[in-house]
C-alpha cells in the first residue's frame, strides 16, 4: 500500500476549519471566503484515502490559541455568548485533533524536534544570506511549518505570502499552493 500524501494547511486555514468565523462582528470579506475553500477543501482531503493532513505541534499547541486571541481583539467579538463559545471551542481544540488522528485524518508532527530545528535554522540562515531585511520579517513559525513539510515531503496550501517567499527564495524543492490574497498569518 502507498503511504499518503500529506498536506500541510497553514494556520489561519487550519483555524477557519476549526471556528466559525461567522461569529466574529468585524470578518473581513476575504476571511470569510478562505474559510469557505478550507471547508471545501477539507472536505475533499478528507474523502480521499490518499491523503492526510499534516498539523505540525507548533500549530497545534502555539499557533491556533494565537491567532484565535488575534481573531477575537482585532476583529471584534462584543457578545459575552459569544466569548464563552470561542473560548469553550479553543479548550476544546486538542480533543477534537485527537479525535481526527485516531481516525487517520490527520497527522500532528513534533516540531520540537532537532531536526526540524535544524532545518527551519538552515532556511533562515539561506533566506538572510539572500536577503536579510525579508528573513527578519518572517516569523519563526513560518520557518518550522516549511521546515515540517520538508521532513515529511508534504504540499504546502497557505495563504501567508512569506511561506511562499522561503520556498521559492531558499530554492526548497516542495509543491506550495498559495491562495490568492493571502498576506501575514
Amino acid at each position: 500500500m502507498r503511504a499518503a500524501q500529506h498536506v500541510l494547511l497553514d494556520t489561519n486555514l487550519f483555524v477557519f476549519l476549526l471556528f466559525d468565523i461567522s461569529e466574529f462582528d468585524k470578518a473581513k470579506a476575504r476571511d470569510r471566503v478562505l474559510a469557505c475553500a478550507s471547508r471545501v477543501l477539507m472536505d475533499s482531503i478528507f474523502k480521499r484515502e490518499d491523503c492526510v493532513i499534516l498539523v505540525p505541534s507548533l500549530v497545534a499547541e502555539v499557533e491556533i490559541p494565537r491567532a484565535v486571541a488575534r481573531m477575537v481583539i482585532v476583529r471584534g467579538l462584543v457578545s459575552e455568548d459569544k466569548v464563552a463559545i470561542i473560548v469553550s471551542s479553543l479548550r476544546k481544540v486538542g480533543g477534537r485533533l485527537k479525535e481526527w488522528e485516531e481516525l487517520g485524518l490527520i497527522k500532528v508532527a513534533d516540531s520540537w524536534t532537532a531536526k526540524v530545528l535544524r532545518e527551519a535554522r538552515w532556511l533562515y540562515q539561506r533566506l538572510s544570506k539572500r536577503d536579510s531585511s525579508l528573513a527578519k520579517r518572517i516569523g519563526h513559525q513560518d520557518f518550522m511549518m516549511v521546515a515540517t513539510a520538508m521532513l515529511h515531503g508534504a504540499t504546502i496550501v497557505t495563504a501567508d505570502k512569506h511561506v511562499k517567499e522561503i520556498v521559492e527564495r531558499c530554492e526548497v524543492d516542495i509543491p506550495i499552493l498559495l491562495r490568492r490574497g493571502g498576506g501575514d498569518a
